[in-house]
This record gives C-alpha cells, structure tokens and sequence, in this order.
C-alpha cells in the first residue's frame, strides 16, 4: 500500500493529493517555502508546492494518476501538511506542531540551492527531448524514466551525462549519450 499524503492550503480550502511518497511531504513544502517567493499569496504558493509535488516524478507529468487537486481530505491519506499564508505557518499533523514558515523551511528543506541547480540542470538536458508523441508512446517514457535515473546516478557520483531523444522520418528512436 502507497503511502498517501495531501496538503492542506488553508487560506483557500484547497487540498494537493499525492497518492505515492506522501512520507516526504514534509520536505516538498519546506522546500516550497524555502525558495521564499509568494508565501503571502495562496493561490501562488498552492502551485509553487504542487510544482514541488509533481517534479518529484518528472517524466510522469503526464499520467491521469498519481496526483490531484480537490476540496475535500481524503479518508485513506497517512500525512496531512497544513499551510496557511495568512498567518505564515505550517502545521504537521503527524508531530503535532506548529511552525512559523522560516521555522518549518529552516528545518526540514533540502539544500535548495544545490537541490534545484540539479534540477535545472537536468532540465537543460531534458530541451532536447521531442515530446510531440510523449502521450502517444510509452516506450519514450520508460526510456526518458530511465535516462533522468541515470542522470541522477551520474550526477551524484560526479559525473556529467548529456543525452538528447530524436526521431528520424521512420519514427524510429535515436538516443545520443555523450
């Protein structure tokens, strides 16, 4: 069983579900906050967080699951993160605290600098992906799946993997890896 986990915009009564990983909740709205942009304005920062939600899976964006965005708490979710940007706090659910944002970002956020020169970086090296068929063809999918793990393996060991997909007029698949 997936551990589910929603949070809970408070100012707009708007709940972000994620159906897998909920566990790390924790960390994606702390990193949100972290970054220090419109934390006073709530239909912002609700997408700033769903952001954070949805990069975690990066190539499965387009998937009908995984994710959702509601009006209601759903009955089956282990993790409940509560934010509300009038009063600049952050309630977990699970610990039973309140924090201010500053506290919350401060304790539990990754390394955002480092954190999102990653992801910029494999950003830079997913332009050159052709997602024209991305819907249409779950094999450049699962390639693209693997490609971003292996990125990430390189990357943490200190390497640097520079890769672009293309198809030819036969729609066949060309994987350049430098």
């Amino acid at each position: 069983m997936s551990t589910r986990g929603q949070v809970f915009i408070q100012d707009t009564g708007v709940y972000l579900y994620q159906h897998c990983d909920g566990y790390n909740l924790i960390t994606v709205v702390a990193n949100a906050i972290a970054r220090g942009q419109r934390l006073d304005q709530p239909e912002y920062l609700t997408r700033i967080i769903f952001s954070e939600m949805l990069f975690q899976h990066y190539p499965d964006l387009l998937d009908s699951t995984g994710y959702g965005i509601g009006r209601t708490r759903h009955g089956d979710v282990s993790i409940v993160v509560t934010v509300n940007c009038k009063d600049q706090i952050v309630v977990d659910e699970q610990r039973d605290k309140v924090y201010t944002f500053e506290e919350f970002a401060s304790k539990f956020s990754e390394d955002v600098d480092v954190k999102y020169e990653e992801e910029n970086n494999i950003r830079n090296e997913l332009a050159t992906v052709d997602f024209s068929n991305w819907k249409k063809n779950s094999i450049i999918r699962k390639i693209s799946r693997d490609l971003i793990e292996i990125a990430h393996e390189l990357h943490d060991a200190g390497a640097e993997l520079h890769f672009d997909i293309k198809h030819d007029e036969k729609k066949q698949k060309n994987i350049n890896i430098k």
